[in-house]
């Protein structure tokens, strides 16, 4: 028995193109939590000086979670997707990690403020 259909259908191209769009955003949504958290560490984190906590959380968004969510998104994009190749799936997976790691370092840094606000740290 053979499949007659062609590789590239109208719904696969459709499907590629609604991954990029879905890749797209999620790259704006990081972008905006690298500049919430690397403010929000700046001003909120005691110990140090600003101009310290503002370099050591550039490293920390622009490198280091960035370098994480590659590494863990090799072991994510193994869990099947929509017949993906595992290159597609490991881009989705890596940003989709890195837009996880920044999402929950924001939910610290917010309840650090309030924290902050309150006068408990």
């Amino acid at each position: 028995m053979t499949d007659n259909n062609p590789i590239d259908t109208i719904d696969q191209v459709d499907f590629d193109t609604q991954l990029k769009a879905d890749r797209r955003k999620t790259l704006i949504r990081i972008g905006v939590l690298i500049i919430f958290n690397t403010i929000m560490f700046a001003v909120f984190i005691k110990g140090r000086g600003f101009t310290d906590n503002l370099l050591t959380s550039l490293n920390a968004n622009l490198f280091g979670f960035n370098i994480v969510g590659f590494i863990l998104g090799t072991i994510v994009a193994i869990f099947p997707y929509k017949g993906l190749s595992y290159n597609k799936k490991y881009l989705r997976a890596s940003i989709l990690t890195i837009f996880v790691l920044q999402s929950i370092m924001a939910v610290g840094l917010i309840l650090i403020a309030l924290m902050t606000f309150l006068g408990w740290y």
